[in-house]
């Protein structure tokens, strides 16, 4: 882990609970607002829990014991997206995935010869990390807990890095299980003063609650320095932070019938914005840790 001072500030953010799918799908939805709270006068968001999983990525690679390399582990296959998540075996693993001076590198890249595995026509390829394989192990899975990376984003038009939870059960889609999906952050290159965190919850029992969003606004510039993203998933309820201020809280999906959740992170390219894509160059998401602490 790089020795960088955590930096906790209290920014003025507005904060909007949207309960439905995300906004831009055009479902109706109900909207709340929160009020930030004050990082000094608030315990950390680990305080009182045991910290079960650490990666400081400080050695020399990605440490394949911990890390799942390419794609979901899901058994549909795993790629999803704008760009071809690299696996292991393919020859553009070393450019895109780089450990060194404590910080994990994912570089997406755009190559005109690129020749797209899927045949989706992509020209871009980049990376993806899960915690969860496709033989249904795990490096860490929690049901309560917390789970935090400190992380730095690009400010490319089209960059689409993510910090994200699913539930263990979610890796076999031939069960037809309860898939509950916690985004804790969605970033945006193109806005690099606020993020999204979203729950998509797919086959959770009736009156179970569904699709929720919080937005996370006028934030300080999330690709000029690291910041921590987090969420505390309690037995009915996720708390959403930024550099450990609550900036809001949706009701769990499927709350009495999911199982734990292990992390991902992953360099993603959107093609849902009405933006220019670059159609050369690279995009560089860069992460000091990823944390997982279990409540007692």
């Amino acid at each position: 882990m790089i020795l960088n001072k955590r930096i906790f500030t209290a920014t003025l953010s507005i904060v909007t609970i949207v309960a439905g799918l995300a906004l831009l799908s055009g479902m109706p939805s109900l909207t709340l607002s929160a009020p930030s709270r004050d990082a000094a006068a608030a315990p950390s968001p680990s305080a009182g829990l045991t910290l079960v999983f650490a990666d400081e990525f400080d050695g020399s690679s990605v440490d394949r014991t911990k890390w799942y390399v390419g794609g979901k582990p899901n058994s549909d296959g795993g790629q999803w997206g704008g760009a071809h998540f690299v696996g292991p075996n393919e020859p553009q693993f070393a450019s895109v995935y780089h450990v060194g001076d404590g910080v994990l590198t994912i570089t997406a890249h755009h190559d005109v010869a690129y020749q797209d595995p899927e045949r989706w026509g992509r020209k871009w390829y980049s990376g993806h990390l899960s915690a969860g394989f496709r033989d249904g192990r795990t490096s860490v899975a929690q049901r309560q807990g917390y789970f935090e990376a400190r992380m730095k984003f690009p400010d490319v038009p089209g960059a689409w890095p993510g910090f994200w939870l699913l539930n263990v059960a979610s890796i076999d889609q031939t069960k037809q299980p309860i898939t509950v999906e916690e985004d804790v952050v969605e970033a945006y290159g193109h806005d690099v003063n606020s993020y999204v965190f979203t729950q998509h919850a797919w086959r959770v029992p009736r009156g179970s609650p569904g699709d929720a969003q919080v937005q996370v606004r006028q934030l300080p510039n999330t690709s000029a320095d690291f910041h921590t993203y987090g969420a505390r998933i309690t037995s009915t309820e996720i708390i959403v932070y930024f550099d450990g201020v609550e900036k809001g809280r949706v009701p769990l999906a499927a709350a009495t019938g999911v199982d734990p959740f292990f992390p991902l992170l992953d360099l993603a390219i959107s093609q849902d914005w009405p933006v220019t894509i670059p159609s050369s160059g690279t995009m560089t998401m860069q992460v000091d840790y990823v944390h997982v602490y279990a409540a007692p």
